[in-house]
């Protein structure tokens, strides 16, 4: 279904030659927003060509494929397949794309194995606990989780942010400089410097004074 400038997905159905009693036999293939579901994870309300939700329960496509949004994403009877590249830093994650079996109707997803993937680390620090420790197990299990969900993924593949939150005793400089050390074990490559914004320099009694004042 081409996009149509100043219009919706089922208006140009409706103007389509589609005999809609056997619409529940087709795929429909088109770019443009999803909008008017429940789960907020799930409203894209930009109105690009918009496929809305009572759309989906009026025409009963087998499968609704759609372009727009540049990550994948898969609910309902609705597939994204995302962008094969990320345009910029903040299209994080490996790229996908899928295959349609026009005889049984199965869509299955793979991950792209080469290019460039972009990936954001956050690390919360917390100064009642050992914050060195705190960092190589963030990092270990942010590594860790790559390693067993994207598993055709090289890590020289990765140019990743990283982003520190939450409180530090130790100072910035220390926590920025341990995980710089603790990354080195994997071959990423980072895009900038880390943001400490986030990270505040305080002491374990501070801490809870913030609590109280924010309960």
């Amino acid at each position: 279904l081409p996009y149509k400038d100043n219009s919706t997905m089922r208006e140009s159905i409706e103007q389509s030659n589609v005999i809609y009693d056997n619409i529940n036999n087709l795929y429909l293939l088109s770019h443009g927003d999803v909008c008017g579901f429940n789960n907020k994870e799930y409203i894209f309300e930009n109105s690009y060509f918009p496929f809305f939700k009572n759309d989906v329960t009026r025409f009963k496509f087998k499968k609704v494929i759609l372009g727009h949004l540049h990550i994948f994403k898969e609910f309902n009877n609705i597939v994204y397949p995302g962008s094969t590249y990320p345009l910029d830093i903040t299209e994080t994650g490996p790229r996908h794309y899928i295959l349609l079996d026009t005889v049984s109707g199965e869509i299955t997803n793979h991950i792209i194995n080469f290019g460039l993937i972009f990936e954001l680390l956050e690390i919360f620090i917390t100064p009642v606990d050992d914050e060195e420790k705190q960092i190589e197990t963030q990092i270990d299990n942010f590594f860790n989780n790559i390693k067993t969900n994207y598993y055709l993924i090289n890590l020289n593949q990765i140019t990743m942010r990283i982003k520190l939150n939450g409180w530090t005793v130790k100072g910035r400089n220390f926590v920025q400089d341990y995980v710089l050390q603790t990354i080195k074990k994997y071959p990423v490559t980072l895009d900038d410097k880390i943001d400490n914004a986030n990270l505040l320099v305080t002491q374990p009694d501070d801490i809870l004074i913030d609590v109280f004042k924010n309960a």
